[in-house]
């Protein structure tokens, strides 16, 4: 074999593996974006209404632009033109939330439900009591928000 045929055949190897890793990086993308769709409806397959945010709102909540309580206070005032601001859902990348916003349904959720929410996120619980020294951080670990045990 020539060495302008052992040349073209690398060429041809590489063109082929740059080809490949593309065909995967696309694959990939596709599949992410398509996990991320599903996260913009999980609200509503819930039976709950979601909001969709901006983009602009998006941005702000990636970056930290915007304080959350800020962003959450916006899009309960986009909500109610909706009429849906007593309960709604809201979903970012591969996060959701659900806002409660009438009083009363917040204090069934708050009270007489309430033991109906333990071990939410032992994750989180657990970090924040075993290796942080903050105190605000330890006490938030203990709140009956992070409440752990039977339901």
């Amino acid at each position: 074999m020539s060495v302008a045929t052992e040349i073209l055949n690398e060429h041809i190897s590489l063109k082929t593996m740059l080809l490949e890793f593309l065909i995967g990086l696309l694959g990939f993308v596709l599949l992410y974006f398509i996990k991320l769709r599903s996260y913009q409806s999980y609200w509503t397959s819930k039976g709950i209404w979601q909001l969709k945010l901006s983009i602009k709102e998006a941005w702000d909540l990636i970056t930290v632009n915007k304080n959350i309580n800020l962003l959450i206070a916006s899009t309960y005032d986009k909500a109610k033109k909706f009429g849906h601001e007593k309960l709604y859902g809201i979903a970012f990348g591969n996060a959701t939330m659900v806002v409660v916003g009438d009083p009363d349904l917040l204090k069934q959720i708050m009270v007489k439900d309430f033991d109906s929410f333990v071990d939410r996120d032992p994750d989180v619980v657990n970090e924040y009591r075993l290796n942080s020294n903050v105190n605000s951080d330890r006490i938030w670990g203990n709140t009956l928000l992070n409440l752990q045990g039977e339901r």
